[in-house]
């Protein structure tokens, strides 16, 4: 440090970058504050950002990095005891749109039915959640009709319990 404030040496690109985050000035800036000019007068110290301009400055960075939520054109449906399971992921996202693609090719049979999504842990899976994609059905002979039309078709599909 005392090699720098010298100024034979140079700073980390990480130590120059918290200093500014930190203060809002630069490493520079600062360094300049320590040293003298020729005739005895210290130049003007750094501006510190006041509480409000930090917490403006957090909310404008706040504001330039949050991304809204992806919007899923298919709505989850309310729980039903059997279901017919069409798609699986760890992604969320991920699954409804496995499960969009499989009801476009199916359309005929699913119609415009909302899905259940089941997000789980499955210990033999890991730690995430695991999600599951289901047609919602009243009993286990509705799904297995479902399933069966679905299957029929070239599908692939299987009756569990939710």
């Amino acid at each position: 440090m005392s090699a720098w404030l010298a100024g034979r040496g140079g700073l980390p690109y990480e130590t120059e970058n918290y200093v500014l985050a930190i203060t809002g000035a630069t490493a520079q800036a600062w360094a300049d504050d320590v040293r003298q000019d020729g005739d005895g007068d210290a130049p003007e110290r750094p501006r510190r950002l006041s509480i409000s301009d930090a917490a403006a400055q957090c909310l404008i960075t706040v504001a330039t990095i949050r991304v809204r939520r992806p919007q899923h054109s298919a709505t989850e449906a309310s729980f039903a005891p059997w279901g017919v399971q069409l798609a699986g992921n760890f992604s969320k996202a991920r699954a409804l749109a496995s499960f969009q693609r499989a009801g476009a090719r199916h359309s005929a049979i699913i119609g415009d039915v909302q899905p259940m999504v089941i997000g789980t842990r499955l210990r033999s899976r890991g730690t995430r959640a695991f999600y599951r994609v289901r047609l919602p059905a009243a009993s286990r002979a509705s799904a297995s009709t479902l399933c069966g039309r679905i299957q029929a078709r070239g599908g692939a599909c299987v009756v569990l319990r939710s």
